[in-house]
């Protein structure tokens, strides 16, 4: 007898989930954020990344906490679903823009976040930046996979202890010298 996908846990992905409640860690169906248009869990991409539980949104993508087959180990995946186009998403996972005319803005953003992953791919030796693992397209969508850490995020820790860097505390954690930026000369959409 095999192993259902709705046993397996999406957030500790052990095979112990019986009537939405994990037995492992507590994880309950009911709960967690939903989003608009999110990957449900136990979807596979690329025959090798099982989703779990959205991590958050963002303007350009949805997080989510992963499990990838090959390597059996967590990880976290990030789709390329911008919240500031009308899309649908169909039940075999793709995208759908609902307005024709914004095509070209999508497909301009879904080119930078797969330049996002490249940039971070090609710095993943600095201690402050998630190791980018894979990239790929799927699904009329990008998605990138990176190592998944366990705790909260810079935002997180700003908004729940009102922190201030120190200029030495900033800059310990920033991976190149303020100088060495190239800014944009103007604002994008």
């Amino acid at each position: 007898m095999g192993v259902s996908l709705d046993e397996i846990c999406p957030d500790c992905f052990e095979i112990s989930v019986r009537n939405g409640v994990c037995t492992s860690c507590g994880w309950r169906e009911k709960d967690g954020p939903r989003f608009p248009n999110m990957l449900p869990p136990h979807f596979v991409l690329k025959n090798r990344y099982l989703i779990g539980k959205p991590l958050g949104k963002g303007g350009f993508g949805i997080t989510y906490k992963a499990y990838d087959l090959e390597y059996q180990n967590i990880c976290a995946v990030k789709e390329y679903l911008p919240n500031f186009i009308e899309l649908k998403r169909e039940n075999s996972g793709d995208l759908r823009l609902l307005n024709n005319g914004d095509t070209g803005r999508y497909q301009h953003n879904r080119k930078r976040f797969m330049e996002e992953a490249d940039i971070l791919y090609r710095i993943h030796s600095y201690p402050y930046v998630v190791k980018i693992r894979d990239s790929f397209s799927e699904n009329n969508t990008s998605y990138y996979v990176m190592d998944y850490i366990n705790g909260i995020n810079l935002k997180q820790v700003i908004a729940g202890e009102n922190f201030i860097f120190s200029v030495s505390q900033a800059t310990e954690v920033m991976p190149v010298s303020y100088t060495q930026l190239t800014l944009p000369t103007k604002l994008e959409e």
